[in-house]
């Protein structure tokens, strides 16, 4: 009988506890998945908020803590050399240093040259300033030479703010990724349209004022322009350029709309890749700046003239048109002349055929244009690199990487970063870029997102922002091709083929419009050997490539 009864109260205090255990089970249970589910919203959420860079659940804390040095290789630039011998010694690469917690050691390339004999030599630093869109085959290339390691493994631990910006927006996305679904590097991004377009057509408007006509909006508005500049306002060389700006002239479109074509350069229309130099119209836009050239107003030296003298035509009145930049073309002319008499320049719209009409084409990047901080297979500590780089992608890093120190080069007014005297009227006498290329990346380009209030102060003259009004009224986001990626398989053939067309083409355009060539060839000479050149081909390329850029996921 007592054991019986000590057998009924083992079993009662093993069910107790039994019932205990499966009750903190399930305590633990509706923890746990209360744990996952809010796990589980804060990943959507930052996901899909794209008002944020940053996943609070895997926030990298700056400075780093580590006694770590990564090597970098950028490229040397005038801006910052005016008063630094070194990178390494601008208050931007101190600072960087400062915020990220991390040593830097710089190597400046003085090129494309020097950067390639870099690549070829194997020894390569821990981070690269890459071009990719410059590189033979492309960034898939790349990856397979050893010259970028692609991110997959590290980015989503290493880099969140970054990958967050990407997923922000698909284009970003699909642009810093190769066909392969290699995710490339750290992106340099154009962060608004309005940073976009920064080139264009510049007139002496104060000559347009003073002959009593308006600025022109059609070729043969322009033709008439430059008969009065020449006549009335003795500029010898009415229409000045580089022949690099006279190549910004036909391949951007600032004036090929008036014949029904976008632009002389590479361009899609409804799904499909064209080349316009090996279009039918490219014929009536080389007869139009021929009649130019015979008429002595377009300058006879074009193809060799060199910037400097180019620069000091619209200045000294020898002409009154040229192709420009909106700060460093624009900004400058106006800033050199100014309070010497009633000197005035205007940026105009890309010419057009008739009033009314609005231009097909003009100036304008996408927003990721290829160029990255990448990180190199030679890398030992891959995982700093790519928390180093993620840095500029945060508020803080976005708002260092745009305006600099605050309360040295800008400080903060109404909630919105404001340059200072230091940057926008330096003591030193800098020009503003100089002073920005001290402080900044903003002016140039790099591993960050491009704030558009950057270009708001620093093209802040009334008639730079005018102008970049006037360059952006056109259709040229319809014509512009992606970033896209060349397969690998063609990238030897296609940029081989497209480099000796390119030659040929230049060739052949100079002699057309200079009257060396009849323009009676075009289509007997000129268009057969693009073809036989393998500018079809070329093309066929181009359109693989772009439709694989939007079947991306």
């Amino acid at each position: 009988m007592k054991k019986k009864r000590n057998w009924n109260r083992l079993m009662a205090l093993f069910l107790t506890l039994t019932m205990i255990v499966l009750s903190l089970a399930a305590c633990r249970g509706k923890e746990q998945a209360a744990e996952t589910n809010s796990n589980s919203r804060k990943s959507s959420k930052t996901e899909n908020n794209t008002g944020k860079n940053e996943d609070k659940s895997r926030a990298i804390t700056y400075p780093l803590k580590t006694e770590e040095t990564l090597s970098i290789a950028i490229y040397y630039e005038s801006p910052w050399a005016a008063t630094y011998d070194n990178f390494a010694d601008t208050p931007y690469a101190k600072a960087l240093q400062e915020r990220t917690g991390v040593r830097i050691e710089y190597q400046t390339m003085a090129d494309d040259s020097a950067m390639n004999l870099l690549f070829a030599s194997g020894e390569l630093p821990d981070i690269i300033q890459f071009n990719a869109s410059s590189y033979s085959g492309g960034s898939q290339k790349a990856i397979q030479d050893g010259i970028i390691y692609p991110l997959n493994d590290i980015i989503e631990a290493n880099a969140p703010d970054m990958l967050a910006v990407l997923k922000s927006d698909d284009d970003y996305l699909k642009s810093s990724m190769t066909a392969n679904g290699d995710y490339i590097g750290f992106p340099f991004i154009r962060g608004d349209k309005i940073l976009r377009t920064s080139i264009g057509l510049i007139i002496r408007d104060d000559w347009c004022r003073e002959l009593g006509i308006k600025t022109p909006e059609t070729v043969d508005d322009f033709y008439e322009m430059l008969k009065l500049f020449k006549e009335k306002k003795g500029a010898s060389v009415p229409l000045s350029t580089t022949m690099d700006r006279f190549n910004q002239l036909v391949n951007l479109g600032l004036i090929t709309s008036g014949f029904g074509l976008p632009k002389a350069g590479a361009y899609q229309k409804d799904g499909k890749v064209y080349f316009g130099f090996a279009q039918p119209e490219y014929k009536q836009v080389l007869e139009y700046l021929n009649k130019l050239y015979t008429e002595g107003l377009l300058d006879q030296n074009f193809s060799t003239l060199d910037a400097d003298t180019a620069n000091a035509n619209i200045m000294n009145g020898q002409s009154g048109v040229t192709v420009g930049a909106l700060s460093g073309g624009l900004g400058n002319y106006l800033r050199t002349m100014e309070g010497k008499g009633e000197y005035s320049l205007a940026g105009i719209r890309s010419l057009v055929a008739n009033k009314g009409d609005k231009p097909m084409c003009g100036h304008v990047d996408n927003a990721v244009m290829g160029i990255f901080g990448i990180i190199t297979p030679n890398c030992k500590k891959k995982e700093l690199a790519a928390q180093f780089l993620n840095y500029s992608y945060t508020e803080e890093g976005k708002l260092f990487q745009n305006f600099g120190i605050e309360g040295e080069s800008y400080t903060m007014v109404d909630n919105k970063p404001v340059y200072t005297e230091l940057i926008t009227h330096n003591p030193n006498g800098l020009t503003m870029q100089q002073a920005l290329a001290a402080y900044t990346r903003s002016w140039n380009v790099g591993w960050f997102v491009q704030d558009p209030e950057y270009i708001r102060q620093y093209a802040a003259l009334p008639q730079q922002q005018a102008a970049l009004k006037s360059w952006t009224d056109n259709d040229a986001s319809s014509y512009i091709i992606p970033p896209v990626t060349i397969n690998s398989d063609d990238a030897s053939e296609y940029t081989a083929m497209l480099s000796d067309i390119n030659t040929y083409k230049d060739e052949m355009t100079v002699k057309y419009v200079m009257g060396v060539e009849p323009l009676s060839s075009f289509d007997s000479e000129y268009i057969k050997t693009l073809k036989s050149m393998g500018i079809e081909r070329v093309a066929e390329i181009q359109q693989n490539a772009m439709e694989e850029y939007y079947s991306r996921k």
